[in-house]
């Protein structure tokens, strides 16, 4: 509904005690509202998200992407080239390394285009 709503929402997955980290190291005051609503939450695993129906759809290589990649801190947040190094990407990647592959479109559906990622 506002920011306040989706920051609550992102707290109850990534946990209270990061989020009051992160606002401590970086002098953030929160908004009064959220005060009252934010009350205390433990950063939850990927894997509560999965069930039955779609676990086989979920490799081991996403959960260690989703565990790296939703950070509060900005200082903590892999870079497109950090993350284009973990396991999650590396069929991506060796698929660039075919001459066909200069303009594949990646997993997350952006045109990588020549010279367009750096992988080293």
């Amino acid at each position: 509904q506002d920011s306040c709503d989706q920051l609550v929402c992102i707290a109850k997955v990534l946990g209270t005690d990061e989020l009051y980290g992160y606002r401590k190291k970086y002098h953030i005051d929160l908004d009064p509202r959220l005060k009252d609503i934010l009350g205390h939450h433990s950063q939850k695993r990927w894997e509560i998200f999965m069930r039955t129906e779609n676990r086989h759809l979920v490799s081991p290589e996403a959960g260690d992407l989703q565990d790296k990649l939703p950070q509060y801190d900005h200082q903590q947040t892999l870079t497109a080239k950090e993350a284009m190094k973990l396991p999650y990407f590396y069929p991506t990647m060796k698929d660039r390394s075919q001459p066909w592959a200069e303009n594949a479109v990646l997993s997350s559906g952006v045109m990588a285009a020549r010279g367009g990622l750096e992988t080293d």
